[in-house]
């Protein structure tokens, strides 16, 4: 929020001649600058060097792609939230380009994050990533919306329980505003809650924790000003898979909730 006192980095990075545009890679590790040191190829040129251990910053991945309409690919005006996903806290945001759909994001290396796209007309979009590699400087991700029809749904991939319970995690705050958004947004649109689960243990348990759950996520709709006549929550149990439920990916990839558009 303020400047800090500067620390000259010294000769040859810091000299009489202009040193200016000073860039920082991705990796932290180096420094870019320009200026017009005697002995150059031009009136301006690029040098880079290693920046020191106590200097060198987090490093950096940048996340892009393009937003797509999912039944015709055409670009779509959406906008982006990127979360911690421990902490809840808004790491990015910005909007994709109207005429091709291109968006940039710049995210610190080493966390778990909630990527949440929106745009009008269209369902929103939800997915959980990692960027743990010190490999990665580029993430490509192409998002593809869903619009508004009944029949159309969305996984709600960054609501969270306890586990083994139907006990929502504060973790789930952001993404459920998000649907109150919508909702409100729309308010002619009816949707089922379901809950799904994978094959692990007991069917009947399962099932009846899918529908807690389901019922849970359509109670706290309801705390922000959602009508029940609008919301229907049904637990699936483990009848529904979307995947293998011989792996460990498949699996979660089944424990899921997600909603429905029955009605508009």
């Amino acid at each position: 929020g303020e400047f800090s006192t500067p620390i000259n980095l010294g000769y040859p990075i810091n000299t009489s001649s202009s040193e200016t545009s000073f860039i920082v890679s991705p990796s932290g590790k180096e420094a870019y600058f320009s200026t017009d040191l005697e002995g150059g190829y031009g009136k301006k040129d690029l040098y880079v060097f290693n920046l020191y251990e106590e200097a060198q910053p987090t490093p950096i991945v940048y996340m892009k792609g393009r937003v797509l309409d999912i039944t015709n690919n055409n670009p779509v005006y959406a906008s982006f939230e990127v979360r911690d996903l421990e902490t809840n806290k808004l790491i990015a945001s910005t909007t994709s380009d109207a005429s091709n759909g291109s968006y940039l994001v710049v995210l610190p290396l080493g966390g778990d994050y909630a990527l949440n796209a929106k745009a009008d007309n269209y369902l929103f979009y939800s997915e959980n990533f990692q960027l743990k590699s010190k490999e990665i400087e580029s993430y490509e991700k192409d998002v593809f919306l869903n619009p508004i029809l009944e029949g159309n749904s969305v996984v709600l991939n960054n609501v969270f329980f306890e586990s083994n319970s139907a006990e929502l995690l504060p973790s789930s705050q952001a993404e459920l505003l998000t649907l109150v958004g919508m909702l409100k947004d729309n308010p002619n649109i009816i949707i089922e809650i379901s809950g799904h689960t994978d094959n692990t243990g007991n069917a009947a348990m399962n099932l009846e924790l899918s529908n807690k759950r389901a019922i849970n996520v359509k109670l706290y709709l309801q705390t922000k000003g959602i009508s029940p006549n609008r919301l229907q929550a049904k637990g699936y149990g483990q009848t529904m898979p979307i995947d293998d439920n011989n792996t460990e990916e498949g699996k979660a990839k089944n424990r899921r909730t997600e909603f429905k558009i029955i009605s508009r």
